[in-house]
């Protein structure tokens, strides 16, 4: 399976509790900074079987039922990758290992990044911490 989540924000993001923390506007729905691009865009528009969007709306991801459900909790293994990792990288490794104790969670470093290479190292800690496997770091 292939879960992929996108930041999600809307035209009042400033107003936001995260908007107020974070005053920078991002991923505002409808809006080129919300669509995909480069390579990762022509691979969304392959056809993949086994594949799931989640528009989120905060941190973590919120784990629907159905399909994206299952999907986590069937893996043995889930890889995460993204931006930014001491803020949603964290917060789904976190809440995919809540989802299924018994799946190896794997984050690859080197296919995540942050603003701050500080917090990124910190919170490759925490997760390692949390026993889940960090790799390429």
């Amino acid at each position: 399976y292939v879960v992929y989540t996108k930041d999600t924000h809307y035209k009042n993001y400033l107003d936001t509790r995260e908007g107020k923390e974070l005053p920078v506007e991002h991923c505002i729905e409808k809006t080129d900074g919300h669509d995909l691009y480069g390579k990762v865009a022509s691979i969304n528009k392959e056809e993949y079987g086994n594949k799931f969007n989640i528009n989120k709306e905060t941190f973590g991801a919120y784990i629907e039922g159905g399909r994206i459900k299952e999907a986590i909790l069937e893996s043995k293994e889930i890889e995460l990758v993204g931006v930014v990792t001491n803020m949603c990288v964290i917060s789904n490794a976190i809440i995919f290992q809540s989802h299924n104790v018994e799946a190896q969670i794997i984050v690859d470093a080197s296919l995540c990044g942050s603003f701050n290479r500080e917090l990124h190292e910190k919170a490759l800690d925490v997760m390692e911490g949390l026993q889940i496997k960090v790799i390429n770091r």
